[in-house]
Parts: structure tokens; sequence; C-alpha cells
């Protein structure tokens, strides 16, 4: 499989996503999706404030996020790197540990199976219309899905916040957005 070439920048705002091995679910109890999110903070407070989650949806089979990272930190020679594909690397990699172990027994004997469908995939979102479409997109993924009939009802979605109006600036919004991790 070929790397993905991705886009970063300082003051990026990214819509990351990513599904199970063959469209395998992922989590089958409440405590799956505790862990997830658990690490998912975890992860977030250990960047410092360098990765901020704006929105997010957790779903049996795939999870969405929509990621602000303020700056890069300092790489090889001086340049700065974005720290999302670290970030996202040790967040799946923690997860699919717990999910072999938790879950060897549905999985065949002498069989290794990777958990996630490969890397995660990532889109940069520039203008604020598109983020605020993300945003709803990501949200409201459980109904879409005809998991629930109503947003409301899914307990693993960033879902409880006041949506910013249309015409806000990319900053208005940020301002507008409550921060969950």
């Amino acid at each position: 499989m070929t790397n993905i070439n991705r886009y970063f920048r300082p003051n990026g705002v990214y819509h990351v996503y990513n599904r199970g091995f063959n469209k395998q679910r992922l989590f089958f109890e409440r405590s799956d999706y505790m862990r997830f999110l658990l690490k998912l903070n975890f992860y977030v407070q250990e960047y410092q404030g360098k990765i901020k989650v704006i929105a997010f949806c957790i779903l049996p089979n795939h999870f969405h996020f929509v990621l602000f990272e303020p700056e890069f930190k300092a790489g090889l020679g001086g340049r700065e790197k974005s720290q999302i594909p670290e970030f996202m690397h040790r967040l799946q990699t923690s997860y699919a540990m717990y999910f072999s172990i938790k879950y060897k027994d549905l999985i065949k004997p002498g069989l290794k199976m990777p958990v996630f469908e490969g890397r995660y995939r990532s889109k940069v979102i520039i203008k604020e219309k598109y983020l605020i479409s993300v945003v709803n997109y990501v949200e409201y993924n459980a109904v879409r899905h005809e998991i629930v009939d109503s947003v409301y009802d899914w307990p693993y979605s960033s879902f409880d916040c006041e949506k910013p109006e249309e015409s806000m600036s990319m900053e208005d919004v940020f301002d507008e957005f409550e921060f969950y991790f």
C-alpha cells in the first residue's frame, strides 16, 4: 500500500476519519466507545493543546473527527511539522492493541488481521462554510447511517454545543466552538 501524501499547515483544520478493516465493527459495546474516547482525550492532553477536537462522532465501524492544529512543532533541521500523523498513529495503535486483546476470540487462530483500514484519511478545511458543513456532517453521522432517529440519541458524538452562523469568519467560528478535548 502506498502512503498518501497529506497536506498540513499551521492553524489548520482537518476532517480526519477511518473505519474498520473490511468495514468490520470497531466498537461492540459501550466500554469500547468509552475506551476510544478516553484515549482520544488522553492524547489530546498529552499534546498540550497543540491538537484540539472541534467535533467528533464514533460509530460502530468508523469514526470522524474535526481537528484544529494551531501550531506545528520543530522537526529535523528546524523544519516545522504537523503532529496530527503521530497523534493519529498513537490513537489508532493504542485502540488496535486493546481491540486485538479484547476480541482475540473473534479472530481465527493464527490469523492476524488489521483493525483499521490502513492509515486514517484527512481533508483540509479552509473555508468557514465548509467547516460548518463538515461539523454538521460529522455530528449527524449516526442519524445519516440510521443508527438512531435523532442526533440527541447518540452519546458518542459532540453534538451538544451551539452551532455558529454561516456568515461567521474562521476566527469567530473558533470563538464560538467549544473544544471538546
